[in-house]
């Protein structure tokens, strides 16, 4: 299995890099490395921007897993940077794809990667109104499609869509990153794919916070029992 980490994205509400922000002895990078780990994941995949990639290679240098690559992200949005990592890993069996600053629960990667589904998409009930996406489901959480942003926010009770995801088999994998390639948009993509028949299903959290803002750093280290320094709060 191999883990794509998204880490190139700008920070601009947070007024810093998200990516090297640490929260009790990690950084969300090396947060989200340890917790692939342990569902096996053995590759890793980190999609980096040019003012942090030196920064992320110091800080993957000191996990110690060995098969780790960072490259720069290829474009301006999230979108983009999902579809550099596919590029990439088109003919793995099982792959992760990650925005590193949703923080979860330690075994979430074990969960997805225990769930029979092809596709598996980490969720949390929300409890007020989000901007961001959300999943529709039927039946035993089977996924209908990704709503990205709908008018008004997500409402408090919708079920989240966080992007910590896992797609299981290469002709799938394969499947995901033409028609990201054609559309330009995951959300969409994904859509697409559970409309052409492929299972989804939304594997719920108890805990998740979104890093955005720093408030939501010092929810997160309430949340999960994590020490947050002082500096890590002030943009």
């Amino acid at each position: 299995m191999i883990a794509i980490l998204l880490a190139g994205g700008s920070g601009t509400r947070l007024g810093r890099d998200k990516a090297t922000l640490r929260l009790g002895s990690e950084t969300l990078l090396q947060r989200h490395m340890r917790q692939a780990a342990r569902a096996g994941v053995h590759r890793f995949l980190v999609i980096a921007n040019p003012g942090n990639v030196q920064q992320i290679k110091a800080d993957v240098a000191t996990t110690g897993y060995r098969d780790v690559k960072v490259c720069l992200q290829e474009g301006l949005t999230a979108d983009d940077a999902a579809l550099t990592g596919l590029r990439r890993v088109r003919t793995a069996g099982s792959v992760f794809v990650s925005g590193i600053t949703d923080l979860v629960p330690d075994d979430t990667y074990e969960r997805l990667a225990a769930c029979p589904s092809p596709i598996a998409v980490t969720t949390a009930v929300l409890p007020n109104t989000f901007i961001g996406g959300m999943l529709t489901l039927g039946p035993d959480f089977r996924i209908n499609r990704i709503v990205e942003r709908p008018a008004g926010g997500c409402p408090p009770g919708a079920w989240a869509n966080i992007w910590v995801h896992r797609i299981n088999g290469a002709r799938l994998v394969r499947e995901l990153t033409a028609t990201l390639a054609d559309l330009g948009y995951y959300e969409v993509s994904m859509s697409v794919l559970f409309a052409r028949g492929h299972q989804g299903m939304a594997v719920p959290v108890e805990q998740w916070v979104p890093i955005k803002t720093p408030e939501t750093i010092r929810q997160a280290g309430a949340r999960f029992g994590l020490a947050v320094h002082k500096e890590e709060t002030t943009a």
